[in-house]
């Protein structure tokens, strides 16, 4: 047997899952992700013929221009990214670090764009992840964002030989950990405005810089303190 390849196994896969975002600011890729986006029936709940009417005709060939003009103005140069990707890719590093379980693998995936919901659960497929473990980052739950996502994971299961046991988060704006999670940022908050304003007032023409990435109230961080604690308490079971 020691010819045989090696298989992992044996690990949970825990994905978390954003709306989506373009690939670029490109009239190309905006039209893309918005056709995907908006082709979805959770989403748009018109008749299907009427609306595939009205979106290729007019939204696809006019939307894309006004969209992209959006983008530009909160695309994220350095990293080539949308501040949406960028947040929730930093949201499952964070997560990853703190959770410290060689077993465990958190990774982020889109419901709409890049990186899709079917290539990440390749990736913890090979990976040898027997457990799925599916976050929406969405608190309270609606039809056209948790389901949709739902729907997206089981179509991808759909067409695979493997299947993992499966869990889905479906809502989470009553629980205890994420509501103190949000006390504990807008607490942190009025408190970092309070020291500020004393400072402007101690000196009124000096500019304060804050770096975001340190800022206690971002929502990548409030999620951050809400989810390692809940991911423990569900994968340890």
């Amino acid at each position: 047997m020691e010819d045989h390849p090696k298989i992992n196994f044996g690990k949970t896969g825990v994905l978390l899952i954003n709306l989506g975002t373009p690939e670029s600011t490109s009239w190309f890729d905006i039209r893309r992700y918005l056709k995907e986006f908006l082709s979805d029936r959770r989403v748009i709940e018109v008749n299907p013929i009427l609306w595939k009417f009205i979106l290729n005709v007019f939204i696809l060939t006019f939307r894309p221009s006004k969209t992209a003009k959006a983008y530009k103005e909160i695309w994220m140069e350095k990293e080539n990214m949308s501040p949406l990707r960028y947040y929730t890719k930093l949201q499952a590093e964070k997560i990853d670090k703190l959770i410290e379980n060689k077993n465990v693998i958190i990774d982020y995936a889109m419901r709409y764009g890049n990186p899709s919901i079917k290539s990440k659960i390749n990736k913890l497929h090979e990976a040898g992840c027997e457990h799925l473990l599916i976050i929406p980052l969405y608190p309270q739950y609606a039809a056209a964002t948790t389901a949709t996502v739902c729907d997206e994971v089981y179509r991808s299961l759909m067409k695979m030989r493997w299947q993992p046991s499966l869990k889905i988060v479906p809502h989470y704006e009553s629980e205890e950990l994420y509501i103190d999670a949000l006390v504990n940022s807008l607490n942190k908050k009025i408190k970092s405005h309070i020291t500020n304003l004393n400072i402007k007032a101690k000196k009124p023409n000096d500019k304060i810089k804050q770096n975001p990435e340190a800022n206690p109230s971002t929502p990548s961080n409030q999620f951050i303190a809400f989810t390692t604690p809940t991911i423990h308490k569900i994968v340890m079971r």
